[in-house]
């Protein structure tokens, strides 16, 4: 299958609001992004990837006000809600796999549900220009969904059923592979399953850079 980005982009500026609404609570997997807020230095510099209208953004400094976070998206009325979610923060429209990562110095990056969307030798090369760009002991927190098998599968838009993606969804075993190759250690993984369909699942995982 391949991967029609401006259709992700219609799709996801298409969604914008009722993405906010029904992804703004965090609590499933409040968790995780609490022990990364425990492991993350004092001024730590984020870097968040596929910032979506900025919920990660709004959890993160409702928690840590010394935390200094930039966000990018290519989706205009992602970044827009963002920008009136989070005016602390810095938000910028940008494509993630065209952004030049021009410091050293991230302590944290966050990659939200973007694997699917990417090809599996974008995704290793993003993981890789990630993993040079993060400081020492750096943090990497990625949100994403497995299926049982890695494979190219169209998913259907929840909001809008006559919207369809093609997505591509690693297993658990490719992705924590893909990641360990990459330069990064797992120190948390939280695996959310919904009761209405056996697959995909949501995981989230929190890394180490080695």
């Amino acid at each position: 299958m391949s991967l029609d980005r401006n259709k992700v982009l219609q799709v996801f500026n298409h969604s914008a609001d009722r993405y906010l609404e029904k992804f703004g609570n965090l609590s499933a997997f409040s968790s995780i992004l609490d022990q990364l807020l425990k492991q993350a230095p004092q001024n730590a510099r984020i870097l968040d990837l596929a910032c979506g209208p900025g919920n990660l953004a709004r959890y993160l400094l409702d928690q840590r006000r010394d935390l200094q976070l930039l966000g990018i998206d290519f989706a205009p009325e992602m970044i827009e809600l963002a920008k009136k979610n989070v005016p602390e923060a810095a938000f910028e429209c940008r494509n993630v796999l065209e952004y030049e990562m021009t410091t050293s110095e991230w302590s944290v990056i966050l990659i939200s549900f973007l694997l699917p969307y990417l090809k599996p030798e974008e995704a290793i090369e993003l993981l890789d220009k990630v993993q040079r760009q993060l400081s020492q002991k750096g943090l990497l927190f990625i949100s994403t969904m497995i299926h049982e098998q890695s494979a190219w599968i169209e998913q259907v838009s929840s909001e809008n059923p006559d919207r369809k993606l093609n997505s591509y969804y690693y297993s658990k075993a490719e992705l924590l592979d893909i990641l360990k190759q990459s330069g990064f250690s797992l120190l948390e993984e939280l695996q959310v399953d919904n009761p209405e369909i056996s697959w995909p699942k949501d995981i989230y995982l929190l890394l180490e850079k080695v």
